[in-house]
C-alpha cells in the first residue's frame, strides 16, 4: 500500500526560530517535496515545526496492491512483487479548498485582524448552508400513496424450496413488503382461478404466506398472479414463481 499526500499552498510564512530559522513554513506552490523532506528529516524537527508542514495536509488518498502480487507476512515486510498489477488513478476533485479564505492584503496571505471584516462570520472559515423542506413527511397525499404503491414486493421471488422466514422442516413462508395498512390481496394461478385472498388491516407493513390455498391445502409448483387492491389509492400486480419442496418427515 502506498498513501498519497496533496498539500496546498497556503503561504509563504518562514520559521522565525529554531534549527530550521528562515527556512520556509508553508509548503510552496511547488518543489518536487524538497520543503517537505527538509523539514521532516531534520534530527531535531519540534512539533510545531511537523505541525506547520502538516498543516498544508489537505487530502490523503491510498492505492492498494493486488493480493495476488503481494502478501504481508507477520514479519511486517512484503513478499512478492511491489508492482502495481494495473493502472491507478486518484482523483480528487474539490471546488474549493475547505481552509479559511485569506484575503492577502499583507501580501503574506495570513489572516489577520486587518484582513478580516471587522465582524467576520464564522471566523471567516467556511460555512454552509442548507434544508429539509423537500424531506419532511407527507401525510394524506394520494400522489404519495400512489408512488408508494411501486415498492409493494412479495420475497424471496423465486422461491426455490425455502426462505429465510421459515423456522423448521415443515414451515414453508414468503412475505409480502411495504403494504399500506389497509389493502386486499389475491392470489391467483395463471389460468385465473383464486386460490387464497387476504384482507389486512393493520400497522404493519408486512404480511406472511404460508404457500397454502384457501383450504389450507400446499399450493403447487409453478407461477402466480398476485392482485394487491388498495382502496381509494390503486392497485398493484405481482408476479411470483415458486418451487415446493417435498415433505420432510425425517422426524417420525
Amino acid at each position: 500500500m502506498h498513501y498519497v499526500y496533496v498539500f496546498g499552498h497556503n503561504g509563504n510564512a518562514r520559521f522565525t526560530s529554531g534549527t530550521l530559522i528562515n527556512e520556509l513554513t508553508d509548503v510552496p506552490a511547488y518543489d518536487c517535496g524538497q520543503m517537505i523532506q527538509k523539514v521532516l528529516a531534520s534530527d531535531s524537527t519540534a512539533n510545531a515545526e511537523l505541525r506547520a508542514v502538516w498543516s498544508d495536509a489537505h487530502w490523503v488518498s491510498i492505492s492498494m496492491l493486488d493480493e495476488e502480487f503481494s502478501t504481508w507476512n507477520y514479519g511486517n515486510n512484503y513478499q512478492g512483487s511491489q508492482v502495481i498489477p494495473s493502472d491507478v488513478k486518484v482523483r480528487l476533485r474539490v471546488a474549493k479548498p475547505y481552509r479559511r479564505f485569506f484575503t492577502g492584503i499583507t501580501g503574506t496571505n495570513t489572516l489577520t485582524a486587518s484582513d478580516s471584516a471587522s465582524a467576520p462570520v464564522n471566523m471567516n472559515n467556511p460555512m454552509y448552508s442548507f434544508n429539509t423542506f423537500d424531506l419532511n413527511v407527507v401525510t394524506d397525499d394520494n400522489e404519495s400513496a400512489v408512488n408508494a404503491l411501486d415498492l409493494i414486493n412479495v420475497v424471496p421471488n423465486p422461491y426455490y424450496a425455502y426462505s429465510g422466514y421459515e423456522v423448521n422442516q415443515f414451515d414453508n413462508r414468503v412475505k409480502f413488503t411495504n403494504l399500506p395498512e389497509k389493502c386486499e390481496i389475491q392470489i391467483y394461478t395463471v389460468s385465473g382461478t383464486l386460490i387464497r385472498k387476504f384482507t389486512k388491516d393493520s400497522p404493519q407493513t408486512y404480511l406472511d404466506w404460508d404457500l397454502k390455498n384457501q383450504a389450507g391445502i400446499p399450493v403447487a409448483s409453478g407461477l402466480y398472479i398476485i392482485h394487491v387492491n388498495v382502496e381509494g389509492v390503486g392497485e398493484k400486480i405481482l408476479k411470483w414463481f415458486g418451487v415446493m419442496r417435498p415433505v420432510d418427515l425425517d422426524t417420525y
